[in-house]
């Protein structure tokens, strides 16, 4: 069997398809910027598991927070 070491959880970000770099991504006390190509990924120990709360912030944007199965 395996054991889970990590998760790894990528969120791309994006305004009517196009990629919005610079926003800042948080989940599980884990916090990561985007970069150009709208897309950041953050590491979570194992023990962070089920559903959690990501965050988005970004300039000019509104907040944006949903539910993830990590």
């Amino acid at each position: 069997k395996g054991v889970v070491t990590k998760h790894v959880v990528t969120v791309k970000v994006t305004d009517a398809g196009d990629a919005v770099p610079g926003a800042t991504v948080a989940v599980a006390g884990a916090k990561a910027k985007t970069g150009a190509s709208g897309v950041a990924s953050l590491t979570l120990p194992a023990a962070v598991a089920g559903v959690k709360p990501v965050s988005v912030t970004a300039p000019t944007y509104r907040p944006l927070t949903v539910n993830v199965n990590v």
